[in-house]
């Protein structure tokens, strides 16, 4: 077995699943993960369909970087 290549770097990624509907600062909460996230470079992605979309690997990256 060979050590594994000091030089590369795995890709760190998160997405957020949320269940049911709407809830009072979820959007708060979600905007909070992604700022912190990208501030500790692991990109984030969004999950269309919530798990069937996590299931079915269909994801987007988020259209703009969090403003600060």
């Amino acid at each position: 077995m060979s050590a594994p290549n000091a030089s590369v770097t795995p890709t760190r990624r998160i997405g957020v699943l949320t269940g049911g509907g709407d809830a009072p600062g979820l959007n708060a909460v979600i905007r909070a993960v992604v700022r912190a996230a990208t501030k500790a470079d692991i990109e984030c992605v969004g999950l269309q369909d919530s798990f069937d979309g996590l299931i079915c690997a269909r994801l987007r990256a988020p259209p703009s970087p969090p403003r600060p």
